[in-house]
């Protein structure tokens, strides 16, 4: 079991950099997923590569969104468990979860309902859009397996865990860069599926992640409430999130939309 830091005690560089260092650690885990998957596929060509590199803004709008949503609901839930009513913190976790389910499916319907007309925009040509479109259908569909357990590790920081997430990403890191060259040119059996087979492999690695961040939240924390939620109590959990949520994503999606523009 991960050591749990107390949000309200001891100095305050200290609890920084105890909460600082693990998500700073993790974080660079998360771009050299990016960075592993960029290697593999600049070795198929250089339209594989272009395609790549024109899903980046993309990925990071989606990536900044989750972000934002994080951000929302470890404050949500900070605050709530300041208040000392564990039951409460249940049903906000649950209902984070639960809100992270709804973004995904606006995500992947409007990802893949958007995309010819989004990177036709960005500059992808007739020969580059196949190849675009082969690898973000698969990273749309897999959206899930980014949005939900980034909130989960929001849960998890709020209640003073700040070590499983960073372990959880390091995970993801380490599972996508074995299967990277096995999924994109094949092996042991395994016939080789080019760009899509890197998509793959990520969407493999997130769902490690997503395990682990459940896992720990169900049966570890038991901060995940399976009852039918009350559409009332879940719509307050939602107000508390995206009140701080909102603002984050506005500002966090300024960097990939700058991206997409240049």
């Amino acid at each position: 079991m991960a050591t749990k830091t107390s949000l309200i005690e001891g100095d305050v560089p200290t609890v920084l950099r105890q909460f600082a260092v693990p998500m700073g650690f993790g974080l660079i885990c998360m771009i050299l997923v990016n960075v592993i998957d960029t290697y593999w596929v600049s070795k198929l060509g250089t339209e594989e590569l272009a395609a790549m590199s024109l899903s980046f803004p993309v990925i990071g709008f989606v990536t900044n969104i989750s972000f934002g949503l994080m951000i929302g609901a470890t404050t949500a839930l900070s605050r709530t468990i300041g208040s000392g009513d564990q039951e409460a913190v249940k049903k906000m976790t649950t209902h984070a979860m639960i809100l992270g389910f709804v973004v995904v499916a606006m995500v992947t319907a409007l990802g893949l309902g958007l995309q010819r007309s989004v990177f036709g925009l960005l500059g992808a040509t007739e020969e580059i859009m196949p190849l675009v479109i082969e690898y973000m259908n698969v990273w749309f569909v897999g959206s899930v397996l980014l949005i939900v357990p980034l909130i989960g590790n929001g849960a998890l920081r709020a209640s003073g865990d700040s070590k499983t997430p960073m372990f959880m990403m390091i995970a993801v890191a380490i599972v996508n860069a074995a299967l990277d060259p096995l999924l994109i040119f094949g092996g042991f059996g395994i016939e080789g599926m080019g760009i899509k087979g890197a998509a793959y492999a990520t969407l493999a690695a997130r769902f490690v992640g997503m395990c682990i961040i459940f896992g720990t939240l169900l049966f570890r924390d038991k901060l995940i409430d399976l009852a039918l939620p009350k559409l009332q109590e879940m719509k307050a959990s939602w107000n508390s999130i995206l009140s701080v949520g909102i603002p984050a994503i506005i500002s966090n999606v300024m960097g990939p939309l700058a991206t997409a523009l240049l």
